[in-house]
């Protein structure tokens, strides 16, 4: 015996209270084994953002019927707008919204109404109408209380005011909202704030400050992993890469954010859709007009059978556009009599002027000379209210190019003119050089030798100032990469230092798992009570074991590309094997250090010396060793 009886009975009331406790340790462990399979399935369910915030908003303004109501118009708006292109439509069902909230005399419900009315519509169909209700929201928010709902109503009017050309105010409100965002502590809305001050200074022609915005707005989505945020930002970066015609980086950021929508589950296929549509843009402009014909049935094919008329009337302009700048008359003859006769129908109703320009191709290539005369003259009276000088400067360019094939050079000289003039009020040079190409070639087939040397001129200098230009766009592409290749390298450097102090901490980890069984060795050696080492061995094995499953994570995350069920399929597996194997090798390794010692050390207890009266015997040292 090696203590005394009243200790041995202290020492028994501790060894049975832990075994107490022990008993609990499979219970414990099937909970280590329902947290290792369940926790990233139940973090994959979590709301996104946006949900978040709006069950946020929703604390004051949809407690009751009547903001219920107004979340079912702006639904049905978003529809008719997003799905049907019925932008009157959208409008007017969301004006519906907003005159029941103000019957209501409820601040906070209109204030709702207001904010769904710019994210459901089209604001520039009543730009000023939605300049005012943005203005509106913003006004109400402040009596709110709520940083969050001031910020989405920020947010909204910034996004107006660009589509107004106001970029000087949208800048400045862009900046408050970021304030507004840092306010709440928020980092997605962070994100989202630098991408709104990015289109504010894109807007001014400030491209590399908005490169930089977009860059900070890239680098929180990266760090959050909120796929919803990173769609947002690669789209958003693709569009400035092609609006600055870096063709091959616009693409490989639409690819990205195609990919964020793949992981995203369940997948939205109308936004897949819409990227591809945006990638075909992307690929028109970087390829000479070159289209891959699969990928334009693909998305008719959804746009039909998903009813989304919006997206199909997208797809059939730009396969359109397509068509007439190949010279593919025939084709398009094909597509609009013999596959989608029901969307010519509607341009008649709708679009007259687009109507018209089609049916003079359509008469051209039918050898019908003068229906196509009329249906320009047609067309060129309705264009005359359209805004966009660009639009029409293409249309008297074609208008232009169809008279010189009829021999009729003094009429088409002055289709011309009239393109010359719009395009260099828009300051559209690519046009400018065009028409002033033709024109230069006209009067010199009509002997006006002194006009052919003047738009010869003019071509020179139309040309220099496109290759100046084209200089300007090649220092910003270059300033864009050094950009780009400073960002990457702070990227690798910051993920450099990330493996690092993961590897500093996986060491110590590791160091103290050994310790930790070191020690169980060394106590097994001693005398002490089976219960310490119990103990000590029920927490080794489960630092052990969950050290195994963390680093599993890693893995089995990048196997499966975070699909939840085959995260489920592994997890299971894993734990089918570890679990009952955990329990076996901890009662093995416990039993067998405390009936066999694996270090022979001498038994030592200082109580039993003391209690027998051992005393040390005096050693006599030999002098020569003095």
């Amino acid at each position: 015996m090696y203590f005394a009886t009243s200790d041995n009975k202290r020492i028994m009331k501790i060894v049975q209270s832990t075994k107490k406790r022990l008993h609990l340790t499979f219970i414990v462990r099937v909970v280590f084994a329902i947290n290792f399979i369940c926790a990233p399935l139940l973090l994959s369910s979590k709301p996104l953002p946006e949900q978040h915030n709006a069950k946020t908003e929703s604390g004051s303004i949809h407690a009751n019927s009547d903001s219920l109501k107004i979340e079912e118009l702006a639904k049905q708006a978003f529809y008719a707008f997003d799905f049907l292109g019925d932008k009157q439509g959208a409008d007017s069902i969301s004006q519906i919204a907003i005159d029941l909230a103000e019957n209501m005399y409820k601040p906070g419900l209109l204030l709702l109404a207001y904010i769904r009315y710019n994210e459901c519509t089209d604001p520039s169909l009543h730009l000023q109408k939605s300049l005012r209700y943005a203005q509106e929201a913003v006004n109400l928010s402040k009596s709110q209380n709520n940083a969050q709902l001031e910020w989405q109503a920020m947010s909204n009017l910034v996004k107006v005011q660009i589509i107004a050309y106001n970029f000087d105010e949208a800048l400045s409100n862009s900046y408050k909202a970021l304030a507004q965002a840092d306010a709440v502590k928020d980092e997605r809305l962070k994100a989202e704030s630098y991408l709104l001050i990015g289109q504010s200074l894109e807007g001014n022609n400030q491209k590399i400050e908005a490169f930089r915005n977009y860059l900070k707005s890239s680098t929180i989505a990266e760090k959050l992993q909120d796929l919803s945020l990173i769609k947002k930002t690669n789209s958003t970066l693709s569009g400035f890469y092609n609006n600055t015609k870096i063709y091959g980086k616009a693409i490989e950021y639409k690819l990205k954010q195609i990919d964020a929508i793949l992981k995203s589950l369940p997948v939205d296929s109308a936004e897949l859709m819409w990227a591809k549509y945006d990638l075909q843009s992307i690929s028109i402009n970087s390829n000479n007009n070159k289209l891959n014909y699969s990928s334009v049935q693909e998305i008719f094919a959804y746009a039909i059978q998903n009813n989304n008329l919006r997206l199909k009337r997208y797809e059939l302009a730009l396969y359109r556009t397509h068509l007439i700048e190949a010279d593919k008359i025939s084709e398009l003859i094909k597509l609009y009599k013999v596959q989608y006769p029901e969307e010519f129908a509607k341009l008649s109703s709708e679009n007259r002027s687009l109507f018209y320009r089609i049916k003079a191709f359509f008469s051209e290539e039918e050898k019908r000379i003068d229906s196509a005369m009329y249906y320009f003259n047609k067309a060129e009276q309705l264009i005359q209210s359209d805004p966009n000088k660009i639009l029409k400067s293409n249309f008297y360019q074609r208008f232009g190019q169809f008279l010189v094939r009829q021999g009729k050079p003094k009429d088409a000289v002055e289709k011309y003119l009239k393109s010359y003039s719009l395009a260099s009020e828009a300051s559209y040079f690519a046009y400018m050089l065009s028409a002033s190409k033709s024109l230069q070639a006209l009067y010199a087939e009509m002997g006006s030798y002194k006009n052919a040397y003047t738009y010869s001129e003019l071509n020179r200098s139309l040309t220099d100032s496109i290759n100046y230009l084209s200089q300007n766009d090649q220092l910003l592409m270059l300033e864009i990469d050094h950009e780009t290749k400073q960002r990457e390298q702070a990227s690798e450097n910051e993920r450099i230092e990330t493996d690092r102090r993961h590897n500093i901490q996986y060491m110590a980890i590791t160091i103290i798992i050994i310790a930790m069984f070191i020690l169980l060795i060394m106590l097994g050696s001693l005398t002490v009570p089976s219960g310490l080492i119990k103990v000590l061995g029920f927490f080794s094995f489960i630092l052990f074991f969950e050290f195994i499953i963390m680093i599993a994570d890693h893995k089995i995350y990048h196997i499966t590309n975070n699909e939840p069920w085959k995260i489920l399929l592994i997890k299971i597996g894993l734990i089918a094997f570890l679990l009952p194997f955990h329990h076996w090798i901890e009662k093995k390794v416990i039993q067998y250090l405390i009936n066999n010692k694996i270090l022979k050390m001498p038994r030592f207890s200082v109580k039993n010396n003391k209690q027998t009266g051992t005393k040390h015997k005096k050693v006599d040292i030999p002098e020569e060793k003095l």
